[in-house]
């Protein structure tokens, strides 16, 4: 019985510790010239949870690598880039593994990823989203699903945070 139970916990630890961000990809406004991009890379470096920071000025867009098994703060990340004096146009992350929750919530380390169009997640174990947040996601985007927010920012899921499947 122990054997089956150490089995159980396991499998059940293993499949659930598999989960987490992977990198993620930031579009910057603002971003003119390599001092800019510069700045905006020291900031992002000074996360614990941030293995590695690519900024390419003709796209304007940060591609950060997270630190393996790392609890990664997006809001955070954002933020960075903030103190940097740039604001965020989008944030999208990939993630790998996850367990699906309700078939609406993908459940990453203590974070929870509310998904407002599940219809269209991955049936693998790799997932790209896009972070809808007013601060920082384009108009279309954020009004598209402004609704769907707004139902989940009043349910209490803790470190919940809003996305849409890519």
């Amino acid at each position: 019985m122990k054997k089956i139970i150490l089995l159980f916990i396991f499998v059940w630890t293993a499949r659930v510790g598999y989960s987490q961000f992977v990198s993620a990809s930031i579009a910057i406004d603002g971003l003119t010239c390599s001092m800019c991009s510069m700045s905006v890379k020291r900031s992002i470096e000074k996360m614990p949870f941030v293995k590695s920071v690519t900024v390419d000025l003709n796209t304007t867009t940060a591609y950060v690598e997270f630190q393996p098994k790392a609890e990664v703060a997006l809001k955070l990340l954002a933020q960075q880039v903030k103190k940097a004096g740039f604001t965020v146009r989008t944030l999208s992350v990939v993630v790998i593994g996850g367990e699906w929750v309700n078939g609406q919530t993908l459940a990453v380390g203590k974070q929870a990823l509310v998904v407002v169009n599940p219809e269209k997640k991955a049936s693998g174990r790799l997932c790209v989203f896009q972070m809808l947040d007013k601060e920082f996601s384009d108009k279309t985007s954020y009004h598209v699903y402004r609704a769907q927010m707004q139902k989940f920012s009043s349910q209490s899921l803790g470190e919940a945070y809003a996305f849409v499947c890519l």
